[in-house]
Parts: structure tokens; sequence; C-alpha cells
């Protein structure tokens, strides 16, 4: 009986070693595990503050290369910031408006040179060329460079009216009211309410017509 109380005791001592020994293997999972887990947040918590930071960087850019009339670039930027945030709203916001100063760059741009053209030709494109440089001002775009072309060809406008006038004097003296009619016309283009032309141009018509 001793021997078996002795062996029984053993056996108990082995599994109670036993299952310590398992408890403190499942504990070590556990802890290990939590671990691997607050690591695992860690790293996600840093991915997503370096993709914060990231937005904010090409956000910052796009908003520079905006204020340099850099659409092309800005948008690029934009468009990057995104790559890191797509809900980011104030990227796409600033999307759209780079679009929308893009599409006005070109146009404004556009007018400017067929201003230019038409000015180049002359007095007799004066006005015409006053019209595109004024639809460039209204899009509110680079409103110094459309103010300085339409100052520019309204100070060669005044020249113009006056040798048009001239010239329609001129012809109308030496009865050549067909001239003369061509030069009022030219004239009552650039300043259509002058009551003096009006008149002239009326006066070449009965002449014509007689």
């Amino acid at each position: 009986r001793v021997v078996l109380a002795a062996v029984v005791l053993a056996i108990i001592g082995t599994l109670s070693s036993f299952a310590l020994y398992s408890y403190g293997q499942q504990q070590l999972a556990r802890e290990k595990e939590q671990e691997a887990l607050d690591n695992l947040a860690k790293f996600e918590a840093a991915q997503e503050q370096e993709k914060a930071a990231k937005y904010n960087e090409y956000l910052n850019q796009g908003i520079a290369r905006m204020a340099q009339s850099d659409y092309s670039g800005a948008l690029e930027a934009f468009r990057t910031a995104l790559d890191f945030n797509p809900d980011g709203e104030e990227a796409r916001d600033s999307i759209q408006s780079a679009e929308g100063k893009a599409g006005a760059s070109q146009l404004f741009q556009q007018l400017i040179d067929d201003g230019d053209a038409l000015f180049a030709k002359g007095p007799s494109a004066y006005v015409d060329a006053r019209q595109k440089y004024q639809q460039a001002l209204n899009l509110n775009y680079d409103n110094s460079l459309a103010q300085r072309k339409l100052n520019t060809v309204a100070g060669r406008l005044e020249i113009a009216f006056e040798e048009f006038v001239n010239q329609g004097d001129k012809f109308f003296r030496a009865n050549g009211f067909n001239y003369a009619l061509e030069a009022y016309r030219q004239a009552a283009r650039i300043k259509p309410g002058n009551s003096y032309v009006q008149q002239q141009i009326r006066e070449c018509r009965k002449r014509i017509g007689g």
C-alpha cells in the first residue's frame, strides 16, 4: 500500500506539473499573440500616418502650382494626393477647380492670340481685336493682361477713328462717295453713336442713290 500510494502521488505530481506546463505554454502563446496584434496595430497606424503625410504633401504641392497658374502640374499633384486618400474631399474639390482653370486658361490664351492676330491686320480689324480682348477679360482669368491689351487697342482705335473720318471727308469732297461711305462705315464701327459719322453715311447714300 505504501508503494501504491507513492506511485499515485508520483502520478499526481506528474499530472500537476504537466498541467502547470500546459497553462504556462498557453499563457505564453496568448502573450505572443497579443504582441503580434499590438505590432500589427502599430504598423497600420504608422502606415495611415504616412499616407496622411503624403496626402498633405501632394495637396500642398497642387495648391502651390495653382498659385503659379501651373494647372496641369496642379492636377497631377491633386490626383497623386487621392492615391493616398481616395476620400480626400479637398483634393477632389481642387481637381474640379484646376480642371476649370485649365479650360479657362486655354480659352483665354486662344482669345488673346486671336485678338493679337486681328490687331496685327491694322485699323480695319481693331474693333474685332477689341471684342476678342473683351471676351478674354470676361473670363476673369488674367485681368491684367487682358486689360493691357484693351488699353492698347483703345488708344489705336481713337487714332483709327480720326483717320477713317478724315479719309471719308477727303473722298466726300472729291465726290468719291462709295469710298467715303466705306471709310465712314469703318469709323462707325469704332463709334456707332457718333452723330457726324452717321450724318455723313446718310449723305453718301443719298449722293450714291442720286
